[in-house]
């Protein structure tokens, strides 16, 4: 009996690719370029920004991050940074030239989306306001996520950080913030979009090269004079282009600053004007200078000619608008003879006698508008000095009308040249198209110019919700007759259909 030969069979594992590479390497930053991986690319960023306007125009912060997970455009960003310091620069200069089509292409689709839109729906919502004033801030931001950018694809073992770099870098969403704007044909607001990408685009691109540096990554590369000396004029150059965009950020900051500094001064030396017995419950200032107050006082304000003059010097302009604005209510007034059976008030009886009243108290209040609901008459006005008594024309309409009527006086107290007049027929017509499909049976009472603004007062069956009153104002400020920085007051009668058979 012969044995059979013992064969020994030695198997070796399958060499790992990965396992020679170094932890971190820059190699990971490249992006094959192939058209498959094109076409991907394409689909991918075409229904981002598609996401991103829709959720810019719905004023939706969720949806627009879930426009910034979608976007692809963090990819090239990146493969540019990784081809710049391997010297690959033809094919960095592709990858550069995708970004740049990406963005044009961007800007169309969410140009083109915001036009087959009903007009009244494209509005400059907070979410498209808030992406048109780039800032020093933004360029920290994008240097800070562009580096965790960098970090986690070089390194491959942080990729659960991916999606909160994907949301903080936020490339897609000024694009399609700047698409709506020439569709709105506000090219101020497109063009600081289109700074706000590029800021981030230089910005992500700087902060890659960077940590490519500081991890080690370029180092097995990086064994001659010349290679040195190629990145480091890269980076140079990157840098160049960052501190060419330092400059009309830093002026925005400092504007920012400005404001800031000014709000605080304006809103000490109103407290001292006005003494410890009245709260300033909101300040706000405009870019034109006109200064608002609201406070929460029944008496009579003081002599506003030496404030005035102080937020002149405050704010280095001789023709600011100082307004100061309070709601006062009046008791429910019996009147002298009182009718038997209440009958609803007639608004336009109501609206003449407060006119009359008005009037006969001081020739320089002008009344803007008069709201009855129910026996409560609403009564805006604006003037030079204190408020008429507002118990006073209490008495007065319950009287006339011979029964009970509560006044709520909304007065604004302005010294300073007047605001300049508003387009009301644009504004009129864009309030009755939106009327039309957002709230039918509803209509337009009255649009009146406040100091720093407008109020729109609607006839409404049932009150519009909050969503539909900033559409409203949304499509109001589309218009361009009201600055952003402007109020945009919307008030509502509520007004009952009586069947009679």
């Amino acid at each position: 009996m012969t044995s059979s030969p013992s064969i020994d069979v030695t198997v070796m594992a399958p060499e790992d690719p990965a396992h020679d590479q170094p932890e971190a390497s820059i190699d990971r930053l490249v992006q094959p370029y192939s058209s498959r991986w094109l076409r991907g690319y394409a689909i991918l960023l075409t229904l981002s920004v598609a996401i991103a306007t829709l959720g810019l125009i719905m004023n939706s912060a969720a949806v627009v991050i879930g426009a910034m997970l979608v976007a692809p455009l963090m990819t090239p960003v990146l493969a540019t940074a990784g081809e710049l310091l391997l010297g690959q620069f033809r094919l960095a200069a592709r990858m550069a030239g995708l970004v740049a089509a990406s963005a044009i292409v961007a800007i169309l689709i969410a140009w083109l989306l915001a036009d087959l839109l009903p007009s009244e729906a494209v509005t400059l919502t907070p979410e498209i306001v808030s992406r048109t004033k780039p800032s020093i801030l933004d360029l920290l931001v994008a240097l800070a996520a562009g580096a965790a950018g960098a970090y986690i694809r070089i390194h491959k073992s942080w990729t659960d950080s991916a999606a909160g770099v994907a949301i903080a870098v936020a490339l897609v969403p000024p694009l399609g913030v700047c698409g709506t704007a020439l569709s709105l044909q506000r090219w101020d607001l497109a063009g600081s979009a289109l700074l706000l990408f590029v800021v981030n685009w230089v910005a992500i691109l700087l902060s890659a090269i960077v940590v490519a540096f500081l991890t080690g990554a370029i180092d097995h590369i990086a064994h001659d004079g010349w290679t040195r000396s190629r990145i480091l004029m890269t980076v140079a150059g990157v840098t160049a282009a960052v501190v060419v965009l330092l400059v009309p950020l830093s002026a925005a900051m400092n504007s920012l600053v400005v404001r800031a500094h000014a709000e605080t001064a304006v809103h000490e030396a109103a407290v001292s004007w006005l003494g410890p017995d009245v709260t300033v419950t909101q300040l706000a200032i405009s870019d034109s200078d006109v200064v608002t107050l609201d406070i929460a006082s029944t008496e009579p304000l003081p002599a506003m000619t030496s404030f005035v003059d102080q937020v002149r010097e405050l704010l280095g302009n001789a023709s600011a608008i100082v307004t100061v604005r309070r709601a006062e209510s009046s008791s429910a007034i019996s009147p002298l003879h009182k009718k038997k059976t209440a009958a609803p008030l007639d608004t336009a009886e109501i609206s003449d006698l407060t006119r009359t009243w008005i009037s006969e108290q001081a020739q320089s209040v002008e009344l803007t508008d008069v709201v009855v609901d129910a026996n409560t008459v609403t009564v805006t006005a604006t003037g030079p000095d204190a408020s008429p008594n507002v118990e006073q024309l209490a008495t007065f309409l319950s009287d006339q009308v011979k029964q009970s009527v509560e006044v709520d006086l909304l007065w604004t107290q302005q010294e300073g040249q007047a605001p300049t007049p508003v387009a009301t027929a644009d504004i009129e017509q864009v309030v009755r198209q939106w009327l039309a499909l957002e709230l039918p049976g509803a209509d337009l009472l009255g649009i009146h110019q406040l100091p720093n603004g407008v109020a729109v007062t609607l006839a409404v069956l049932d009150p519009p919700t909050p969503t539909q009153t900033q559409g409203l104002s949304d499509a109001i400020r589309a218009t361009g007759q009201v600055p952003d920085d402007d109020v945009i007051e919307i008030g509502t009668v509520n007004v009952t259909v009586v069947s009679t058979n």
